[in-house]
């Protein structure tokens, strides 16, 4: 089952990787970076930032990464894109998605 995180704007969370390979064994990737995409206004909020790889990784993303836009209501939908170097020379990118909601009272 997927449930969709929601955050009110302009909090802080955190994204946590464990990186599996097909087997189900942990692995280092070779490289990782992070993006942030506002899917509701199709726009880019946090540029492609590279992460040191491990096994495990938790990703902060400030509060200042998740204030909502003024084009959107209240609700807006976010992505985190990991992109992954795998152990061989190729990549995948892994998504999230979570929601910002607009503080009670906000105008």
């Amino acid at each position: 089952m997927n449930q969709t995180i929601a955050i009110i704007n302009g909090s802080e969370c955190y994204v946590l990787a464990r990186f599996l390979d097909i087997n189900g064994v942990p692995y280092v990737p070779t490289s990782l970076s992070y993006s942030v995409q506002d899917l509701t206004n199709d726009l880019q909020v946090q540029a492609p930032t590279s992460v040191t790889p491990a096994q495990t990784v938790t990703i902060t993303l400030t509060a200042g990464v998740n204030v909502m836009n003024p084009a959107s209501a209240l609700i807006e939908r976010r992505m985190v894109v990991l992109k992954v170097g795998i152990p061989g020379g190729t990549f995948r990118n892994d998504t999230v998605q979570y929601q910002i909601l607009a503080a009670q009272g906000t105008p």
